[in-house]
């Protein structure tokens, strides 16, 4: 099951949106074949795929989807195929690259709320000029937050590149020239933004510079 709203951010910009099971393994070929690939929000990536214990508040595990995106995921960038990870799909990304998560932020007083328990907050997120979230995004974003894990320690090869306002992490990307960025806010539940349809562009782009 995916939100309509991703698939039709995604058909709004002109691309046409292709749902891949989520359960592993995931056919390569497949993600040949994509143009881009959308990692989701979702349910709280199993903390012991990044060596913790599980927390009181932290999600039952759900191992089959957890398997199917991190190869997904390592298909897409193998493949040379443009990568946006939302929410989970952005701490999806910070596990893959060997990095962890803070599975509470409600423990961290640092921390303000960042929605949850069924509604968004929106958070004051600015963003790194020159960064791959910057084209998307913009310097700075009123962004529609509902998130209570973060990222921790940041994964290999990774940068942050967009924080609110209380210091947590909102957007990360990948070096190297593949566009491969994450942001930990909702822009499919914003659509005015734009954000889905211009990484839509920025993928479509990318697959004509490599054909």
């Amino acid at each position: 099951m995916v939100p309509v709203e991703y698939v039709d951010a995604v058909a709004d910009a002109g691309g046409i949106p292709v749902i891949i099971p989520g359960r592993s393994p995931v056919d390569a070929l497949l993600v040949a074949g994509l143009q881009g690939l959308v990692l989701t929000g979702g349910p709280d990536v199993d903390p012991r795929r990044y060596g913790q214990s599980p927390h009181p508040r932290t999600d039952d595990p759900h191992a089959d989807r957890d398997e199917a995106e991190l190869q997904a995921l390592s298909a897409a960038i193998a493949l040379d195929v443009p990568v946006l990870a939302v929410c989970r799909g952005a701490q999806v990304l910070n596990v893959w690259a060997g990095g962890d998560l803070i599975q509470h932020i409600g423990d961290h007083p640092a921390f303000d709320r960042h929605g949850g328990q069924g509604r968004f907050d929106t958070t004051k997120v600015s963003v790194t000029g020159g960064s791959r979230v910057h084209a998307l995004a913009g310097a700075s974003v009123l962004a529609l937050c509902h998130h209570h894990q973060a990222i921790g320690r940041l994964g290999a090869r990774l940068s942050a590149v967009a924080t609110a306002e209380d210091g947590a992490i909102e957007g990360i990307e990948l070096e190297g020239d593949l566009p491969v960025v994450g942001v930990q806010w909702h822009p499919e539940e914003a659509r005015h933004d734009g954000l889905i349809g211009r990484f839509v562009d920025m993928a479509r782009a990318w697959a004509g510079r490599r054909a």
